[in-house]
């Protein structure tokens, strides 16, 4: 069964800026963190929705593909808790709170490659997240 009206109905009234598109079959919503840290989500929503999981795709110009897969397994992961009951409230909060919480987004690939470079231990890489810093300690052989 597509995506029920009622479920419709309360994605327009608690995202009613962030909705693009909504239909029986997919939901676009924009989702805002910043001006950097921005996403477009699409849910898809099969013939067995809610008994089976929606579907998600991410897209954005300004995250790398990589972190987009990154969130779109996140989010799929959140869709299966809620296998039985409407899943795209929680796919929305999830997505909100990666964005809004995780200062990093905005440099994934160049902390990943600040990451590659670090040697092995006793070299040290450490990253917060929420704050937003990275702590290298690097010894020279």
């Amino acid at each position: 069964m597509p995506c029920p009206e009622q479920e419709l109905t309360r994605i327009l009234s608690l995202f009613e800026d962030g909705v693009v598109r909504s239909t029986t079959s997919d939901v676009l919503i924009h989702v805002y963190g910043s001006a950097i840290r921005q996403v477009y989500a699409q849910l898809f929503y099969g013939d067995n929705y809610p008994s089976e999981s929606a579907m998600v795709e991410l897209k954005s110009s300004t995250l790398p593909i990589e972190l987009l897969q990154r969130l779109e397994q996140g989010c799929m992961q959140e869709a299966s808790k809620h296998i039985g009951l409407y899943q795209t409230e929680p796919i929305i909060h999830f997505l909100e709170q990666q964005l809004n919480n995780n200062r990093l987004l905005a440099c994934f690939s160049e902390v990943s490659k600040v990451k590659a470079l670090v040697g092995q231990p006793p070299d040290e890489f450490k990253k917060s997240e929420k704050n937003g810093f990275l702590r290298l300690k690097v010894h020279k052989n």
